[in-house]
């Protein structure tokens, strides 16, 4: 179970059956009950349970495939009945998955970032503070450098960044050094090919495009100031140096990070 999943996430499987009682799995009235009923219809949306459905009739099939005594509980036909009712409790959310992507999308649009919202940004106290700051590293080396100083230019770079794109925060999150240092410069605008985002699966490296002036700022903040964060963190302790961005302490961001 898990096979395809990452190392981390197969080790959470397998605390979590250690712990559970294998057969509850395949109890189909305690899933309506304890979880539908109780938990699920409470706290999640209608695709979050769907998926969640279809993760346990998931589990059926694997079980199934043991076809034997020794791994604990083994009833073919109890765990296939309740397959089949986790499967039509699944397709049974289908409307409201539906309804629930076009609720989603009038919000996001409601939500969206006009070009009035950008130059307001680019013209805020923060921005030409970052602005300002990247231009002064730029000049001159070893200048101390400061939390603030640091956090400022940071995340002005990750706000211009994601204006430009409008890509997910994962991908900006995930961007490696390497991936930036072989960016390829297309029509004047540098294309970083990064792979390890949501849906790398389905639609390959995520492209992000650098315009000159974000590319050089994007340069100093390497040269000049990351380079100093990581420098002064005590040695071994450098868990996000494979990344562009990182946070003070030099770990890697996170995507709740970036859009925070």
């Amino acid at each position: 179970m898990g096979g395809k999943r990452r190392p981390q996430q197969r080790l959470s499987i397998k605390a979590s059956l250690r712990k559970c009682n294998i057969s509850s799995i395949f109890n189909d009235d305690y899933i309506q009950e304890r979880f539908l009923n109780d938990y699920a219809q409470k706290k999640f949306s209608p695709a979050t349970i769907k998926s969640y459905l279809t993760s346990i009739a998931h589990f059926c099939d694997f079980w199934l495939s043991k076809k034997s005594q020794d791994v604990g509980y083994y009833d073919p036909e109890a765990i296939r009945t309740t397959r089949d009712k986790v499967k039509r409790w699944g397709a049974s959310y289908r409307k409201e998955c539906g309804k629930r992507k076009w609720q989603k999308m009038e919000e996001e649009l409601a939500d969206i970032i006009t070009p009035q919202n950008i130059n307001d940004f680019e013209r805020s106290s923060a921005a030409r503070e970052a602005i300002s700051m990247l231009g002064i590293f730029s000049g001159a080396h070893n200048i101390d450098l400061t939390q603030h100083k640091f956090t400022v230019i940071r995340d002005f770079l990750i706000a211009e960044i994601l204006f430009n794109n409008a890509s997910r925060s994962g991908a900006l999150a995930n961007m490696k050094v390497e991936e930036l240092e072989r960016a390829r410069k297309e029509e004047g605008v540098y294309v970083v090919g990064i792979q390890d985002h949501k849906t790398v699966h389905i639609h390959g490296a995520a492209q992000i495009s650098l315009n000159e002036s974000i590319y050089a700022w994007l340069q100093i903040y390497m040269k000049e100031i990351r380079a100093q964060v990581l420098a002064a963190s005590p040695s071994g302790s450098n868990s996000g140096c494979a990344y562009v961005f990182v946070t003070w302490n030099t770990e890697k961001m996170t995507s709740s990070q970036i859009t925070a």
